[in-house]
């Protein structure tokens, strides 16, 4: 890059020195390390379905694991059976494959069915709660990881149940899978980790 004067030099150390300097104050803003704002600033945000599956048409042409992640109710399974029928893909929900009132979610899944939804080809659109740790117990790799968020007026509507320190589980089906979801998001950060994110209005 070539400067004109002197000026240009200076503004540029400027601008330079102000980018760096708030890089370093964001993780003690948000709460997030700078690298998980790199991964942040990653991901592709949608809200309208339909460009949301031309991008994944657009991107996986055949075979393809697509992950839907996200807090309880938030609407995974809806997303992920909207998005099949706009790609003409196939589906697997996780709850399918639970054995109910265990008071836990990944430990009461069969395995073996979920492996199952596996073994044929085409675009396939898995969803539920605890996903990426479940993929990894069955040795699946997802090509790509939706996270779907409930978006109120102020913002993303159950990030505090997800990240404060006192959540509140009262949403969800027992306080067991609601302390065991809440887990996996600190040690799995899913949400920060995705492809994409889904946005729906609460």
């Amino acid at each position: 890059m070539l400067y004109r004067d002197e000026a240009d030099v200076n503004k540029c150390a400027v601008t330079v020195i102000c980018v760096t300097v708030i890089w370093g104050l964001l993780p003690n803003i948000v709460g997030y390390s700078t690298i998980q704002i790199a991964a942040i600033l990653h991901q592709m945000v949608f809200t309208d379905l339909k460009q949301f599956a031309a991008e994944i048409l657009g991107r996986f042409n055949g075979d393809a694991v697509i992950g839907i992640d996200g807090w309880t109710g938030v609407g995974k399974t809806c997303l992920a059976n909207a998005l099949a029928n706009a790609t003409g893909g196939r589906t697997f929900d996780l709850d399918t494959a639970l054995n109910k009132d265990q008071k836990c979610y990944v430990a009461a899944l069969r395995f073996d069915e979920i492996r199952r939804a596996f073994s044929s080809d085409g675009l396939l659109f898995v969803s539920g709660i605890c996903l990426r740790q479940v993929l990894r117990l069955v040795d699946v790799e997802a090509d790509a990881h939706v996270y779907v968020k409930r978006m109120a007026v102020w913002g993303w509507a159950d990030e505090d149940e997800l990240l404060a320190t006192n959540p509140d589980f009262s949403k969800s089906n027992t306080t067991s899978i609601s302390e065991e979801l809440r887990r996996y998001h600190l040690q799995w950060e899913p949400h920060l980790r995705s492809t994409f994110e889904y946005h729906r209005p609460d």
